[in-house]
């Protein structure tokens, strides 16, 4: 299955597994739900300065910055 979404709070959590994201055109960074939906990938990927929480299974994002 393939899930595509601009918004992290949409992402169910029984079934995706795996999360790709997509920069200009190329991958900028690729695996595992729970260790890509983190406040430092998110950041990187984006270019900002976010912060993503995880509630009962699901990622929030809870502020966003300059970089």
């Amino acid at each position: 299955m393939i899930y595509v979404t601009h918004r992290i709070e949409e992402i169910m959590p029984c079934v995706i597994t795996h999360v790709l994201f997509l920069k200009d055109g190329q991958i900028a960074a690729q695996g595992r739900k729970d260790e890509m939906m983190t406040s430092e990938t998110l950041s990187n990927v984006l270019g900002c300065t976010l912060s993503v929480e995880k509630k009962s299974d699901r990622y929030w994002l809870l502020g966003a910055g300059p970089t």
